[in-house]
Protein backbone atom coordinates (compact mmCIF):
# COMPACT_ATOMS: atom_id res chain seq x y z
CA UNK A 1 0.00 0.00 0.00
CA UNK A 2 1.41 3.18 -0.65
CA UNK A 3 2.33 5.70 1.69
CA UNK A 4 0.60 9.54 2.12
CA UNK A 5 4.01 11.25 0.88
CA UNK A 6 3.29 8.73 -2.14
CA UNK A 7 0.32 9.37 -2.79
CA UNK A 8 0.63 13.35 -2.87
CA UNK A 9 4.55 12.67 -5.03
CA UNK A 10 1.46 10.73 -7.81
CA UNK A 11 -0.89 13.54 -7.44
CA UNK A 12 1.47 16.33 -8.39
CA UNK A 13 3.16 14.48 -11.14
CA UNK A 14 -0.40 14.06 -12.64
CA UNK A 15 -1.64 17.33 -12.21
CA UNK A 16 1.95 18.77 -13.67
CA UNK A 17 1.47 16.57 -16.63
CA UNK A 18 4.60 15.05 -15.77
CA UNK A 19 7.04 17.76 -15.65
CA UNK A 20 9.20 19.15 -13.04
CA UNK A 21 7.78 22.28 -10.94
CA UNK A 22 11.53 24.05 -11.00
CA UNK A 23 12.82 23.29 -14.48
CA UNK A 24 9.67 22.11 -16.58
CA UNK A 25 11.77 18.84 -17.55
CA UNK A 26 9.29 15.27 -18.13
CA UNK A 27 9.99 12.91 -15.35
CA UNK A 28 9.72 9.17 -14.77
CA UNK A 29 7.50 8.54 -12.01
CA UNK A 30 7.28 4.33 -11.72
CA UNK A 31 9.88 3.03 -14.05
CA UNK A 32 12.18 4.56 -15.86
CA UNK A 33 10.85 3.29 -19.57
CA UNK A 34 8.65 6.09 -18.97
CA UNK A 35 11.21 8.45 -21.06
CA UNK A 36 11.75 6.50 -23.90
CA UNK A 37 15.27 7.34 -25.38
CA UNK A 38 17.06 8.37 -22.18
CA UNK A 39 20.47 6.66 -21.83
CA UNK A 40 19.95 4.77 -18.09
CA UNK A 41 22.49 6.54 -16.89
CA UNK A 42 20.75 9.81 -17.15
CA UNK A 43 17.64 8.54 -15.85
CA UNK A 44 18.26 8.91 -12.49
CA UNK A 45 18.36 12.44 -12.82
CA UNK A 46 15.05 12.55 -14.29
CA UNK A 47 13.01 10.43 -11.43
CA UNK A 48 10.17 12.17 -9.89
CA UNK A 49 10.97 12.92 -6.22
CA UNK A 50 8.56 14.69 -3.92
CA UNK A 51 9.47 18.24 -2.87
CA UNK A 52 8.07 19.71 0.28
CA UNK A 53 7.38 23.54 -0.15
CA UNK A 54 7.43 24.30 3.17
CA UNK A 55 10.34 21.92 5.10
CA UNK A 56 9.08 19.38 7.42
CA UNK A 57 11.67 20.54 9.62
CA UNK A 58 10.13 23.48 9.45
CA UNK A 59 6.65 22.63 10.39
CA UNK A 60 5.56 21.96 6.65
CA UNK A 61 3.26 18.62 6.54
CA UNK A 62 2.85 15.86 3.95
CA UNK A 63 -0.59 17.92 2.67
CA UNK A 64 -0.98 18.44 -1.22
CA UNK A 65 -0.37 21.96 -0.78
CA UNK A 66 2.59 21.59 0.25
CA UNK A 67 3.82 18.90 -1.79
CA UNK A 68 5.40 19.27 -5.56
CA UNK A 69 6.72 17.08 -8.03
CA UNK A 70 10.50 17.97 -9.02
CA UNK A 71 12.98 15.73 -11.41
CA UNK A 72 15.64 14.49 -8.63
CA UNK A 73 18.21 16.47 -9.76
CA UNK A 74 16.85 19.49 -9.43
CA UNK A 75 15.53 18.67 -5.94
CA UNK A 76 19.38 17.63 -5.25
CA UNK A 77 20.91 20.67 -6.41
CA UNK A 78 18.64 22.75 -4.40
CA UNK A 79 19.32 20.82 -1.02
CA UNK A 80 23.54 21.08 -2.18
CA UNK A 81 22.90 24.75 -1.86
CA UNK A 82 23.99 26.11 1.64
CA UNK A 83 21.82 27.35 2.90
CA UNK A 84 19.10 26.01 0.38
CA UNK A 85 17.17 28.73 -1.15
CA UNK A 86 13.61 29.08 -0.56
CA UNK A 87 11.29 26.67 -3.28
CA UNK A 88 10.01 29.75 -4.79
CA UNK A 89 13.33 31.22 -5.10
CA UNK A 90 15.30 28.50 -6.63
CA UNK A 91 12.31 28.22 -9.26
CA UNK A 92 13.28 31.98 -10.22
CA UNK A 93 16.50 31.13 -10.35
CA UNK A 94 16.41 27.92 -12.41
CA UNK A 95 13.53 29.30 -14.85
CA UNK A 96 15.52 32.39 -15.38
CA UNK A 97 18.80 29.96 -16.13
CA UNK A 98 16.27 28.45 -18.90
CA UNK A 99 15.13 31.50 -20.46
CA UNK A 100 18.93 32.55 -20.92
CA UNK A 101 19.40 29.27 -22.45
CA UNK A 102 16.79 28.66 -24.30
CA UNK A 103 16.48 29.14 -28.27
CA UNK A 104 14.02 32.37 -28.71
CA UNK A 105 12.45 30.27 -31.56
CA UNK A 106 11.17 27.41 -29.17
CA UNK A 107 8.17 27.97 -27.06
CA UNK A 108 8.76 27.12 -23.11
CA UNK A 109 6.40 24.01 -22.00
Amino acid sequence: MPTKIQNLRLRAFQQQQGRCWYCGVQMWHRDPAELPGIPAKDSSRLRCTAEHLKAQCDGGRHEASNVVAACAYSNHTRHKLKPPPAPNTYLQRIRKKIVNVRPSHIDSR
